[in-house]
């Protein structure tokens, strides 16, 4: 059996869609806050696309020939601050708590440089 790679452009773009979500400190506060429940999304969810649905550590690995010293930075800082976040028991905390949480606030930071490292010109 034979393995189809993702194809770069693809992948990155898919990445940055996740990195998008878990920066956007506005759409986190407003979903998860949300008086409907069936709204309610939590941080763990965010974190499993990000790492497991895109494989983001492979993704670094497959293309570091292929990604500029920033963005190798920027998303292994994105990386390991993702998943080194407590994301509870059963994967909920208060939404109060994450929001506040300064681990949290490294995540979206990180996301935030990740973003940015694809938007830098390179001369």
């Amino acid at each position: 059996m034979t393995s189809m790679a993702i194809p770069f452009e693809f992948w990155t773009e898919n990445l940055l869609s996740a990195a998008r979500d878990l920066a956007d400190a506005e759409h986190q506060e407003q979903r998860w806050l949300a008086v409907d429940v069936a709204a309610w999304e939590r941080p763990a969810e965010l974190l499993n696309v990000l790492l497991d649905d895109m494989n983001f550590e492979l993704y670094i690995e497959e293309n570091r020939f292929a990604l500029t010293e920033e963005q190798i930075s920027s998303a292994t800082a994105l990386a390991q601050s993702a998943a080194d976040f407590d994301v509870g028991p059963g994967g909920w905390r208060d939404p109060h708590e994450v929001l506040s949480d300064p681990a949290w606030e490294r995540v979206r930071g990180n996301a935030q440089l990740f973003i940015a490292s694809f938007e830098t010109k390179c001369d």
